[in-house]
């Protein structure tokens, strides 16, 4: 065990204290402890507040989107019988293509398309590329539900054939329908495979920055300027002090929200059997 307790000392202890450290202390040099001095300037500060909204919000509703829309897909896919191979192979293609190649393609699509600034034009909402800045949040919500959709699916349609189908034909013996056994039964049986979906799709929401970078660069529309943006434009400017106060606040509420799931997901889940 000893290499192992070494590695997690070394790349997660360590710099965990450093960062919790940094987030109290007046500067990275100096170290002089500085109480909540960061934290009150983090929440006054308007770049972080659009910056916690917009990733609260890519978060949320992408997460909302993404499970209610692969969880009808999951059970057709359940109940299909033929083709279901070659359809979880195309629907995992967006989830294993480069994050470069696709920007490229979004790029392409929202500022150089002759459609859509034909379409844009004949609307009177000007050309495609204010129409991508103004409504860039969209673009990207429907880009990650179009990332991560395949592998959501696959996720809870595994789940979906473990559930116990004892449970489900006695349920049908009673006069159960198919949406009633669906929500009643089928859901509460994979609750911990929809708690880790959803924080599987929280942490992506935050990979999201890759595309948005590759898109909008370190500046990107103020819908789209995440949490990310504002980590990585801190740390720019050798601002530790702060960036290490946002990380945490990040973390803690992440944390916070991990808690909440896996408590609801034990009072959902409980008791299915009766």
């Amino acid at each position: 065990m000893i290499p192992g307790l070494v590695g997690l000392y070394i790349f997660f202890l360590k710099p965990f204290a450093t960062v919790v450290g940094f987030s109290f202390s007046d500067n990275a040099l100096t170290r002089n402890f500085a109480g909540f001095k960061n934290f009150t300037e983090l929440f006054g500060n308007d770049a972080f507040r659009h910056a916690i909204l917009n990733s609260a919000f890519l978060a949320l509703a992408g997460t909302f989107l993404l499970i209610t829309g692969s969880l009808p897909v999951a059970e057709f896919i359940s109940h299909a019988k033929r083709f279901t191979s070659a359809l979880k192979t195309i629907m995992m293609i967006p989830f294993i293509m480069p994050a470069a190649s696709i920007a490229l393609v979004f790029s392409m699509l929202t500022d150089h398309s002759r459609f859509l600034i034909g379409v844009f034009q004949a609307i009177g909402v000007g050309d495609s590329h204010s129409v991508s800045s103004q409504y860039a949040m969209l673009f990207i919500l429907f880009l990650f539900l179009w990332k991560n959709m395949g592998y959501m699916v696959l996720l809870f349609g595994g789940s979906l054939l473990k559930a116990d189908q004892n449970i489900i034909e006695a349920a049908k013996l009673d006069g159960a329908g198919v949406i009633r056994i669906f929500f009643e039964i089928k859901l509460r049986s994979i609750s911990p495979s929809i708690v880790f979906g959803v924080l599987l799709s929280i942490m992506s929401s935050f990979g999201m920055y890759r595309e948005v970078f590759l898109i909008y660069g370190s500046h990107p529309p103020t819908s789209v300027y995440l949490i990310s943006h504002y980590l990585s434009n801190t740390m720019g400017m050798m601002n530790y002090s702060k960036m290490s106060a946002a990380a945490l606040v990040v973390m803690l509420s992440v944390v916070a929200l991990s808690v909440i799931l896996i408590a609801v997901e034990k009072r959902y889940g409980r008791g299915m059997e009766q």
